[in-house]
């Protein structure tokens, strides 16, 4: 089930036990390095998963000057990477010049819009921001799209939206939860994978389910079978 357009988060500090995990499911064909693995492991963890013929999702939310973005985002491209994400609330400045450092390169940038992880309260209060969560999706992505960006990272409950406003986008979804799936955390806009892709989707990114798993390769079966069902 390689087709199955599941990015695997290897959310975990240490590069020995991401490649385990890689190892692990050999029917996965990408894999997200985030923040923590690739302030742990740095670049070779990106050779090492090119050498077994896996695809990257760099998950490390770019958001700074625009030249040091646009640098930054040069010496990723060169990396090779599928995926690389920039925070859309760095304005159209930044995203542009991140689009200009990866063109006619095989990296396409992703424009994070609202975090899984935040609620409206935080949005408002914290952020002073007066969009409500599903205004402000569709604000960031248009911002992306007039920059140049196609493709965006917002929470399963903004699929719908996204994809009715922008149809050609390419929506790239964390916050995916199986059914079996009932343990807490911080992720708080969540969604099945089959209501994910039914509301469309191009790609879910699913982490904690499958890594913290006793047996990841079992964890993948199941998401399998789920979305086999459906």
């Amino acid at each position: 089930m390689s087709h199955l357009p599941i990015i695997v988060a290897l959310d975990v500090a240490d590069l020995k036990q991401a490649l385990d995990i890689c190892d692990q499911l050999p029917e996965v064909a990408i894999f997200k390095v985030g923040l923590e693995l690739f302030t742990s492991a740095g670049a070779p963890v990106i050779k090492e998963l090119h050498d077994r013929g896996k695809e990257i999702f760099l998950d490390l939310k770019l958001h700074d000057i625009p030249n040091t973005v646009k640098k930054t985002c040069g010496v990723i491209a060169d990396y090779g990477v599928k995926f690389v994400t920039v925070h859309s609330l760095g304005g159209a400045s930044m995203l542009a010049h991140a689009q200009e450092a990866v063109a006619g390169t095989n990296t396409q940038i992703l424009a994070v819009t609202v975090l899984t992880s935040h609620n409206q309260t935080q949005i408002s209060q914290d952020l002073a921001i007066s969009l409500k969560i599903p205004d402000l999706v569709v604000h960031l992505t248009n911002l992306a799209q007039r920059s140049g960006i196609t493709g965006v990272v917002c929470s399963p409950q903004e699929i719908a939206l996204v994809r009715a406003h922008f149809p050609h986008a390419t929506i790239v979804t964390p916050g995916i939860r199986p059914q079996w799936h009932s343990s807490p955390d911080d992720q708080q806009r969540t969604m099945t994978p089959a209501q994910a892709l039914t509301a469309g989707a191009n790609y879910l990114v699913i982490g904690r389910p499958i890594v913290h798993s006793p047996d990841p390769h079992q964890a993948w079966q199941k998401i399998c079978l789920e979305l086999a069902k459906t």
